[in-house]
């Protein structure tokens, strides 16, 4: 998908990873025309994506692209105005296959991780996880990266929510039957 970008009509956009805020005024939906491009130059074949807040103006999406089996995050603040503006890209570490992404809201005690789950190759579930500041952006040199040894072999689909107290429930499928995990991300 392309189209024209909105700071320059006369320069063309990728729109495969965009956003568009709305909001719920009565009995209408309503979005704002305008969107923000998270991969304005190119990325294409988006598979699978997550989003999730930080803090009420901030929030991330992770998203994974097909053509080069890798995983992003990226930062969006969000003015009075409405406004959309990209804070940050962390390009996660694992590289292959996953047949998702998901992310987890984890504000808890004053404090916020920015968590993406994902399944790379197929031989391993990842949990990605980087403290945030304080103005939405994360501490990239604190990033780390977590195998979940619990979950062996192929995840079909996985989802998870923040429980508080450092705590998320995760629950996904595997061939046989639907199963279940608590895992700690301080």
């Amino acid at each position: 998908m392309k189209g024209p970008s909105e700071a320059d009509p006369t320069v063309t956009e990728f729109r495969e990873v965009t956003l568009a805020y709305g909001e719920y005024a009565e009995d209408n939906l309503v979005f704002d025309p305008h969107h923000l491009s998270l991969e304005p130059t190119g990325e294409q074949e988006i598979w699978s994506r997550g989003i999730s807040t930080v803090t009420p103006s901030n929030f991330f999406e992770s998203y994974y692209v097909g053509l080069t089996r890798t995983t992003t995050v990226s930062g969006v603040a969000l003015d009075a105005d409405h406004k959309m503006t990209k804070t940050y890209t962390v390009k996660l570490p694992s590289v292959g296959f996953s047949p998702f992404v998901q992310t987890v809201n984890t504000v808890d005690n004053s404090r916020a991780n920015v968590v993406t789950i994902y399944h790379p190759l197929e031989k391993k579930t990842v949990v990605h996880i980087c403290p945030s500041t304080e103005a939405g952006g994360v501490k990239e040199d604190k990033c780390r990266e977590e195998e979940l040894p619990s979950i062996k072999g192929g995840v079909q689909e996985l989802q998870a929510l923040a429980l508080g107290y450092g705590k998320v429930l995760i629950v996904y499928t595997q061939e046989d039957a639907p199963k279940y995990i608590m895992h700690a991300v301080f």
